[in-house]
């Protein structure tokens, strides 16, 4: 078995951690003038060089040569042992003299992941450890750790190495490695390895065998590793600047149906807006939403909600007429049921508005024609004048009453806390989500209350619609790509 790239080319003496000079120079500088600290603390983002670093410190202390087994060198992976006795097993032999070495070093990585007990117990050996003895510990969530810890070290930040470094570090190794790979193609793996040296090694390690008989391209590449072309992310970032919003879902819905990574293509998005930031600085905006991609059910959805966020669909001069024409393009098959759905509402007949004009007992409307008739009205025969208007409707107005009407139906106000609502159509709508709630909140009784809550809350009688789902999507430009798409399930973006 061969052994892995990144552990191949691990760095063995500082002048080989590439990109952290900050660092070294200065662990350096301390070691010949003998003024070295008895705790480090490294800190990071994954793959910089901080367990490295730590290593050839820690031979540095004991005056060992890198490589060689050393029992004064005491490795702990804090992930896997995060307990109190795991820190005690460590501490209880801290006293000890070292073995062959003038110091005994205790590197213990990923030290966030220490439960709170087992700080604790590191903290009094921390504060006054024994002469002989060096803690080196490493983080990548530095947040996590207790002050008290990081304030009796010497922290030290690795920094995301720039792309031009890394680049230069891979065309080596594939030089010394006898890869035949093209530039672009390590480009890209520079890309996707995010400033981090062990990811881009890893990356360069798993193409490494694409082809043993011709050079490997940027395309062999992003098939590879399921991404976009590179033109494929160039083109969206340049119909996000025109305001093409057709051309983005085209591109977007393609790229899904190939079998490209929505999570990759994403990444791939973000890293290009990034570039873009100085000269259409609102884009910051579309960055904002896209770590909201990975979590959604509907992850394609979720990333032209954020992509086209800087769109304002209801100002633009064109705005239903880009909305429709792509409806148009993308789902000719429902075209006619797409822009429906899309275009504004339809004027009311005058004989509804006569209708709803005439209402003076609101009642709760059934939103389906396999309902029963309504059970009850929700108000009484006296109309309550509102305090507020019903235009500006805020459903946490009446949350925020809730705990007045608790004695007298908790089991409604349990449900109304956890529902969604919204006044559209003339009426409020509620998303109590299942058909027991709705079935509850219809009842005569609770009807009543709930007519009772609503002007308790200063909004006076007005129609109301229970319905058994879930509130519709929060956010109106998600909501018209969700149509425009064929789908309309929520998602959180």
């Amino acid at each position: 078995m061969s052994l892995a790239l990144y552990r191949k080319y691990r760095s063995r003496d500082f002048n080989e951690i590439l990109g952290q000079e900050h660092i070294t120079d200065i662990l350096t500088s301390s070691i010949n003038n003998n003024a070295t600290s008895q705790a480090y603390l490294f800190t990071g983002s994954r793959g910089t060089g901080k367990t490295s670093t730590a290593r050839i410190l820690a031979h540095k202390l004991t005056d060992t040569k890198y490589g060689e087994d050393c029992l004064d060198i005491i490795e702990m992976d804090a992930a896997s042992n995060t307990s109190v006795d795991d820190i005690r097993s460590i501490l209880d032999k801290v006293n000890l003299a070292p073995t062959s070495s003038k110091r005994k070093v205790y590197i213990i990585d990923e030290v966030h992941m220490l439960s709170n007990s087992a700080f604790n117990a590191f903290l009094k050996t921390l504060e006054e450890p024994p002469e002989h003895v060096v803690f080196i510990m490493a983080t990548t969530n530095f947040e996590k750790l207790p002050d008290t810890i990081v304030s009796r070290s010497q922290r030290f930040h690795f920094h995301l190495v720039d792309k031009k470094t890394i680049l230069e570090h891979l065309e080596n190794i594939a030089k010394k490695e006898k890869i035949n790979i093209s530039k672009d193609a390590l480009e890209i793996i520079t890309e996707r390895g995010g400033g981090s040296f062990r990811d881009s090694i890893s990356l360069l390690d798993q193409v490494k065998n694409i082809k043993s008989d011709s050079e490997i391209s940027a395309e062999d590449v992003e098939n590879m590793l399921g991404l976009a072309s590179t033109k494929t992310v160039s083109d969206i970032i340049e119909y996000l600047k025109k305001n093409n919003a057709r051309e983005i879902v085209k591109i977007i819905q393609t790229e899904e149906k190939r079998g490209t990574s929505i999570d990759a293509l994403t990444s791939q998005i973000e890293s290009k807006i990034s570039q873009s930031l100085s000269e259409y600085p609102y884009f910051i905006k579309i960055i904002e939403k896209l770590p909201s991609v990975k979590s959604s059910r509907q992850p394609s959805i979720a990333l032209l909600s954020a992509i086209l966020s800087v769109f304002d669909f209801n100002k633009q001069t064109s705005s239903h007429n880009v909305i429709k024409n792509t409806a148009d393009n993308i789902n000719s098959d429902n075209s006619s049921a797409t822009t429906s759905r899309v275009d504004d509402k339809p004027k009311k007949t005058k004989e509804e508005s006569k209708k709803e004009s005439s209402k003076t007992t609101p009642t709760i409307n059934k939103n389906t024609k396999q309902e029963k008739p309504e059970k009850a009205k929700i108000s009484g025969d006296t109309k309550v004048k509102a305090s507020k208007s019903i235009e500006s409707f805020n459903w946490s107005d009446i949350t925020e009453i809730l705990p007045e009407f608790n004695s007298k139906a908790m089991a409604v106000c349990t449900i109304l806390k956890n529902s969604q609502a919204e006044y559209s159509d003339g009426k409020i709508k509620i998303y109590v989500g299942k058909k027991f709630s709705k079935t509850k909140l219809e009842s005569p009784k609770n009807s009543q209350l709930l007519n009772e809550i609503i002007n308790k809350a200063g909004y006076g009688d007005v129609d109301i619609e229970i319905l058994a789902t879930t509130a519709p999507l929060k956010d109106e430009n998600a909501a018209k790509i969700a149509e425009l798409m064929g789908g309309g399930e929520e998602v959180d973006v």
